[in-house]
């Protein structure tokens, strides 16, 4: 807890996956210390950090409460989806007392489906079940993307319970620019009094300013902007989709 460093963040998320993939059929609860605990994108280009997946049965992951055990998304980002929680063709499994929320997102999804909390099912020919999923004493801080998603998909989810829920969207997830900085495409910084900016070009960044005005094809250093309309904070609160049944 405590290091948001890319290592440690790495570290992080591949210790938790592989608590639930070694214990994900045993009815374990597997327990997260206190402190601020960062997550990046799990390795192998997937979409997610932490992974209740296929065949997982019988297992929760907890905190120490909302107010003490903080699950922080942190990191670039592949410009698409990223869940900082996942929920996909498992059974009888929660989250509890916890809080999650994104710290920033370097490369984000460019229409926002960085959720925190996903449960969903996405066989692609229909089978597999997601159900009897559960969530209780949780808080949602920023995102760019719902703070809980609801999406049946090809199949049905069904069974979903999720009580005791403080949700505030509100902040930035999106890092201030700073000087002679390497960015990447498809960054995303904020300059000249709050606008936003998507980087179309990779490169470093100017000794000094930075981007300004509305306009394309702005110059900085080696790295080249367009001005993006402001997307600040979470797309939805909570967003309940196709394919659901018995949702409380």
């Amino acid at each position: 807890a405590g290091d948001s460093s890319t290592a440690v963040a790495a570290a992080n998320t591949t210790a938790i996956n592989t608590a639930i993939t070694t214990y994900g059929t045993t009815g374990a609860s597997l327990v997260l210390p206190r402190g601020d605990i960062y997550l990046e994108q799990a390795a192998g280009g997937v979409a997610w950090s932490i992974l209740f997946g296929n065949g997982i049965a019988g297992i929760d992951l907890g905190g120490q409460g909302p107010n003490e055990t903080r699950l922080i998304q942190n990191g670039v980002g592949d410009g698409g989806d990223w869940h900082a929680i996942l929920f996909d063709r498992c059974t009888n499994c929660g989250i509890h007392d916890l809080h999650l929320e994104q710290g920033i997102i370097q490369v984000p999804d460019q229409i926002q489906l960085n959720h925190l909390l996903n449960i969903t099912n996405s066989s692609l020919d229909g089978t597999g079940t997601t159900e009897d999923i559960y969530g209780y004493n949780l808080s949602f801080g920023k995102c760019l993307g719902d703070q809980i998603r609801l999406f049946g998909d090809t199949a049905p989810i069904q069974n979903i319970r999720l009580d005791n829920l403080t949700m505030r969207g509100d902040g930035i997830c999106i890092q201030s620019w700073a000087a002679n900085t390497v960015y990447p495409l498809g960054s995303w910084v904020i300059n000249d009094s709050g606008k936003n900016y998507k980087c179309t070009t990779a490169g470093t960044s100017a000794g000094s300013g930075g981007p300004t005005g509305t306009g394309t094809g702005i110059t900085d250093g080696t790295a080249v902007w367009d001005y993006k309309v402001p997307r600040e904070g979470a797309r939805t609160c909570i967003s309940v989709q196709r394919g659901y049944r018995n949702v409380d």
